[in-house]
């Protein structure tokens, strides 16, 4: 089983870039499953349903979220019907939608897969559940299947000891909030697929997908105006493929995905 898992879409360069590249971007990797990161599609923060909607008709299986989960509020009137969207599972209180989405085996024969979406603690401004702890239950919840994590947090050292405390029990552990792809793909003592940060779909141009000036203003001037995506002449997809096992979920081969396209024409 060959797993696909693209980093955070940040506005519509991502989107187009998707809808241009992932297609055969999937049939080149011969990708059995894949996952987007969804959380800044609309306009860099949040999903509109539109919007899920070009990512699953792209080609996603599975769209996570993160701390910008409900950046656009009307999210909560449609996600209840969203059958391939997963939130953050260690929110407080009962908010709509699923944190661990069980999807039927991609190959005949293998075991079905469990994707989570966990936020992080450190740095960040949600207060949460423990993500350890709310890993464990969808572990009891889905006893017989491999576990995907996408660990969204700001900590490079809390994705990693995520991924040791989860040795055995996910086959992959992926960060991603960051924006910025990391070099340390790597299967942690044979047993789980790890990456601190899946990296960026959208416009690299500028500071993580976003205009600089405008967030030089935000940062040094306090400019209350939201973050603007970027959209120029090419964009890119970031994320990793991990090849695994069909039946023990066990890493076998992991390649780093980087691809380009034009977008303006």
């Amino acid at each position: 089983m060959r797993l696909l898992l693209l980093g955070d879409v940040v506005g519509e360069a991502g989107l187009v870039a998707l809808e241009r590249q992932l297609p055969s971007l999937r049939e080149r990797l011969c990708a059995d499953f894949v996952v987007v990161n969804g959380e800044n599609a609309s306009f860099g923060a949040g999903l509109f349903e539109r919007d899920y909607r070009r990512i699953l008709g792209a080609g996603a299986d599975c769209v996570t979220l993160g701390n910008h989960w409900k950046a656009k509020p009307d999210i909560l009137d449609w996600m209840e019907d969203a059958d391939r969207l997963v939130r953050p599972r260690n929110l407080l209180g009962d908010p709509p939608g699923v944190g661990s989405l069980e999807f039927v085996p991609p190959l005949e024969g293998g075991r079905s897969l469990v994707v989570t979406n966990l936020l992080g603690t450190a740095f960040m401004r949600e207060q949460v559940v423990d993500p350890w702890q709310s890993f464990l239950e969808a572990v009891d919840e889905f006893p017989d299947s491999i576990h995907i994590v996408d660990y969204h947090a700001e900590s490079t050292s809390e994705k990693k000891l995520f991924a040791y405390q989860a040795l055995g029990r996910a086959s992959v552990v992926v960060g991603t909030h960051t924006h910025v792809k990391t070099d340390d793909a790597q299967v942690i003592r044979e047993r789980t697929a790890f990456l601190t940060d899946l990296g960026l779909c959208g416009d690299e141009s500028g500071v993580i997908g976003f205009d600089p000036e405008r967030s030089l203003k935000k940062v040094r001037e306090g400019d209350p105006s939201p973050f603007l995506p970027l959209i120029g002449a090419e964009a890119v997809l970031e994320g990793l493929l991990v090849e695994l096992d069909d039946w023990t979920g066990v890493p076998l081969y992991l390649e780093d995905v980087k691809a380009r396209c034009r977008i303006d024409g």
